[in-house]
């Protein structure tokens, strides 16, 4: 890291032991009038070899952080961060995939074996409710694997709308498997926390 300028930038780095960038995050702090705002570096951004190009920013301001389309894009995999409200307001938050290689994340924990592989599609939402968090999640993962070995298509609903009770509809279907579970997890239940 260094300053210059009344800015910071910052960067995170791994090498490989071929001294090949295997994941690199170079960010660029500047004051702004409400706080200090944080973007990437136009090619400071590598997941897992590949260089992605990253767009918006992040306000962090006294009461709140806002995310303007904050974004990695890489071909046609993307994903993004926003605050759904105008600039400098509280709102929900919305995380979408489209195309997103699980690789590029979990190479980051990986040796000499592979853990996690797919491509997942979708969105998380998470809204401030009465000092909780409420998330909805809509997820598909496409040929997912976990160490080689593939288990199908996964698609995942869920949501904590009551912030007792997180609910979630998963189903795995292709490579010989048919399998959905839906249910509950109650966390003030005292006789039945798990429903199916």
């Amino acid at each position: 890291a260094y300053a210059a300028h009344d800015s910071l930038y910052a960067a995170f780095s791994i090498k490989d032991e071929k001294d090949r960038q295997k994941f690199l995050v170079s960010s660029h702090f500047t004051r702004a009038d409400s706080g200090y705002r944080m973007s990437l570096l136009p090619d400071g951004v590598v997941l897992n070899y590949q260089h992605w190009k990253p767009d918006g920013y992040l306000l962090f301001a006294k009461q709140t952080v806002y995310i303007h389309a904050f974004s990695l894009g890489n071909g046609d995999s993307l994903i993004s961060l926003n605050t759904k409200a105008e600039e400098g307001r509280k709102g929900p938050l919305g995380l979408d995939f489209n195309n997103f290689s699980l690789s590029a994340i979990s190479s980051i924990a990986e040796g000499k074996e592979q853990l996690f592989r797919g491509l997942l599609d979708g969105s998380i939402t998470f809204e401030s409710k009465d000092s909780a968090t409420a998330i909805t999640a809509d997820l598909k993962v496409k040929h997912f694997s976990y160490k080689n070995d593939t288990l199908g298509n996964i698609s995942i609903q869920g949501d904590n709308k009551s912030p007792d009770r997180y609910t979630a509809d998963v189903k795995i279907s292709g490579y010989g498997n048919d399998l959905e579970v839906k249910g509950y997890y109650d966390t003030k239940s005292t006789t039945e926390v798990f429903n199916l």
